[in-house]
């Protein structure tokens, strides 16, 4: 029977040690760094360790290609650097980026493929598994999902589903991220 209830328990209690460490860290900031003083905590993971999540197959599929060859696109919404972060994966075959190089991630691996009117951003977005291990990282999914509003907002002004939004069409004083490449 112990064991039975060992995975339950231990799950539980790497909650509740992450909720603490939370804590602990949250008072550190407040009391040591300025700027800190009235942060708080406005909510917590409701599961420890999830790092994968679903993904919609877009109109784009973003790969380790895309990271490895550092593509650049006319209907970019914002650029990464991060590097492909597999935990348990010898990953040699797959260099950092260096200094000052980058990828794109296209409005087009946003939009969902086979459902109408859909965009899909951060973790979901259109990409493989190891392209995810690079672009799922908080700034990059916040860019993601500043896109998808400026995209919905646009489709809405001009009465069309936001699947039929093009990007580089929206104008550049309206987009939150420019293409250089």
């Amino acid at each position: 029977m112990e064991k039975h209830f060992s995975i339950p328990i231990s799950r539980s209690q790497e909650v509740t040690f992450g909720r603490k460490m939370t804590r602990r860290l949250s008072a550190f900031f407040k009391k040591n760094i300025p700027g800190f003083e009235n942060a708080f905590i406005s909510k917590e993971a409701s599961m420890v360790g999830v790092r994968e999540s679903w993904r919609i197959r877009g109109k784009y599929y973003l790969t380790e290609e895309t990271y490895m060859k550092r593509e650049k696109f006319v209907d970019a919404i914002c650029r990464t650097a991060y590097p492909i972060d597999i935990h348990d994966v010898k990953l040699d075959v797959f260099e950092k980026l260096k200094k000052g190089e980058y990828y794109e991630i296209p409005f087009r691996a946003l939009i969902a493929d086979k459902v109408n009117n859909l965009l899909t951003v951060g973790r979901c977005a259109s990409g493989s598994f190891v392209a995810q291990a690079s672009f799922r990282i908080q700034p990059t999914c916040m860019s993601m999902g500043e896109a998808a509003g400026i995209a919905a907002s646009w489709a809405v002004k001009h009465c069309m589903p936001v699947s039929e939004v093009k990007w580089e069409e929206i104008p550049e004083n309206q987009r939150s991220y420019i293409s250089k490449g």
